[in-house]
């Protein structure tokens, strides 16, 4: 296309815009200066048009280039550059939250004869947005560099790389600085995006409940464990507050994304929950969590980073070996054990030289779980066999579960009484028995503490001691095989030592569960007492029972089965006393 201004009645040209008789294909020069999609003002150093139209024709000769729909310069031919200059073109906007983003600026000079290279620096300025600093910029330095003009160019683009965080700050600004006579410079705005963090110690607070239960928050830590609905973060750097956990657990009711691993740093944001595991009420403690539905998020901040286990244990930090307390009390971790085992809530915690108190469990799930006891000084009162002693005004609050969870870690394990699990590295949870437990996320070996079974007593009677022993019959009804009447007789005897009293559990009716509203138990026990007899000889015990006969299926137990506890006694040296059998009803 060629544009002509002519001048009188001789149509002398003024100026042309373009070249009579050529095809430029798109367009007439390049960049900024070209005649696509840009807005063309004449420089301010042409003081005369081109006459010529069929000259060879180039934009950057008499025409600085901007942006297109440039609007500011109609209507003043001094708007050209007559001198060095920059201005922002697109450096007022958000700086996302991760990689960087393009900052533009529009620099200019005042002819486009000959290649130059112009230098330029990065500061941070600004009155109204702070001023950025260099961990802004990508690198975390602030940008130098050059910007270079080709012949007969007079326009160039120069781009600043904002670096993306998820930091929560004000507005920064940023100043650009040509390296030229009179040091033109303009001006980019940094706009915070980020939501404010709250610290997870703030989230938890010290209480057994979230000061911000029911607020919406965001706040950012370290992955420490992973399960099928959710993940555990921690904060690296603690506060100085021992009452404040720095873990907590984020509830995203699904297996989180498989990019998220132990180790990312992540920024999450969801509404503070507390979650009841047992029964689902406010009768029993709680577990805080942060809640991802209903608009919450879960992003990798592309850092990651390690959290060092607390030590429980000798070396470390000592439970309480008392007082259990209770969440009604003033909550204090160093002498109460409920406040203690929440204050490190969610964090990941290593418990030194673990030691069994009792055999473990495992769940249908195929996942195991003992309670154990930290070794050394603070062990407690021990049985011989390495469990801890219950005793009046004494509830151990050392002792806590360890839980070998397969969404978390599949290193299923069976121990015993004194069997050592070594250093148990895990989180802290709250779990659905009411119970402190540490979820194991790094596998442990357990060392056979030697504990056998027991095939018989030494204990013995006489005539200053009874012997008493206790044995759980497993719902023993007449209609059950012989065999299972002979095993009982042979372990009371045998085992046992034939007790001057025996404590029977879960004795049924004589037709067991068959119905019909049979309640008596007469028919079972004479048979137990005549095995017994025949396995003891003639000079054995002679056992007699006594039973509270309960009321048709009100007891519990197998439907019809109308379960109870009897007592066998030997009446060569126990006689029951009179009156001592009472009725199902009575208080």
């Amino acid at each position: 296309m060629l544009q002509r201004l002519v001048s009188g009645s001789t149509y002398a040209n003024v100026d042309s815009f373009g070249q009579v008789g050529a095809d430029p294909g798109t367009e007439w020069g390049t960049g900024l200066a070209s005649t696509a999609d840009n807005t063309l003002v004449r420089s301010a150093t042409v003081t005369s048009g081109d006459t010529n139209p069929f000259d060879a024709f180039n934009p950057a000769d008499q025409w600085t280039g901007y942006a297109n729909d440039t609007t500011s310069n109609l209507g003043s031919h001094t708007a050209g550059p007559a001198s060095y200059g920059i201005a922002a073109l697109s450096a007022d906007k958000v700086e996302g939250d991760a990689g960087t983003t393009a900052y533009t600026f529009t620099v200019t000079r005042p002819s486009g004869t000959g290649a130059e290279i112009i230098s330029y620096t990065v500061t941070g300025t600004g009155s109204g947005p702070a001023a950025a600093d260099a961990e802004d910029f990508a690198g975390s330095v602030y940008p130098t560099g050059s910007v270079a003009f080709a012949d007969g160019v007079t326009s160039m683009t120069l781009t600043i790389n904002v670096a993306g965080e998820l930091l929560n700050e004000v507005d920064e600004a940023f100043t650009v600085t040509l390296g030229v006579p009179d040091a033109p410079s303009a001006q980019g705005t940094i706009r915070n995006d980020d939501i404010l963090l709250t610290e997870i110690h703030d989230i938890q607070g010290a209480a057994h409940r979230s000061p911000l239960e029911g607020q919406t928050v965001a706040t950012i830590g370290i992955v420490t464990g992973i399960t099928s609905n959710g993940f555990w973060i921690q904060d690296p750097t603690p506060d100085a507050d021992a009452r404040t956990s720095e873990g907590i657990f984020v509830f995203t009711n699904a297996r989180p994304a498989s990019n998220i691993v132990v180790g990312d740093e992540v920024r999450v944001s969801g509404r503070v929950t507390e979650f009841f595991p047992d029964s689902g009420t406010t009768a029993e403690l709680s577990l805080t969590e942060i809640a991802t539905s209903n608009g919450g998020f879960v992003q990798r901040t592309g850092s990651t980073g390690t959290v060092q286990a607390t030590l429980i244990g000798e070396g470390g930090l000592l439970p309480p070996t008392v007082a259990y307390g209770d969440d009604t009390d003033q909550f204090d971790p160093a002498t109460q054990g409920l406040d203690f085992w929440e204050s490190l809530e969610g964090m990941r915690v290593i418990l030194h030289d673990a030691v069994a108190t009792g055999p473990s469990d495992t769940s249908s799930f195929g996942d195991s779980e003992t309670f154990i006891r930290l070794g050394g000084t603070n062990a407690g009162t021990l049985t011989p066999s390495g469990g801890i002693i219950a005793q009046e005004g004494d509830s151990n609050p050392e002792r806590i579960a360890v839980q070998e969870d397969n969404r978390v870690l599949d290193n299923d394990y069976r121990a015993n009484v004194g069997d050592r699990l070594g250093d148990v590295t895990g989180v802290v949870n709250y779990d659905s028995t009411g119970s402190y437990e540490v979820i194991a996320t790094q596998a442990f070996t357990v060392t056979d503490g030697g504990l056998r079974r027991e095939t018989s007593t030494t204990l013995r009677a006489d005539a200053d001691h009874l012997t008493m022993a206790s044995y759980n019959a497993e719902n023993l009804a007449f209609t059950n095989d012989a065999s299972k009447f002979i095993q009982i007789a042979q372990q009371i005897v045998n085992v046992l030592g034939a007790p001057d009293i025996v404590a029977l559990q879960e004795v049924q009716d004589d037709n067991g569960a068959a119905g019909g509203g049979v309640v008596s138990a007469e028919q079972t026990l004479q048979r137990l007492v005549n095995d017994i007899n025949a396995v003891a000889g003639p000079n054995g015990p002679h056992y007699a029972w006594a039973y509270v006969t309960p009321e048709y299926n009100q007891d519990g137990g197998q439907q019809s089965g109308n379960i109870r506890q009897a007592f066998l006694y030997n009446t060569d040296r126990v006689q029951l006393a009179a009156g001592a059998v009472g009725a199902p009803t009575m208080p």
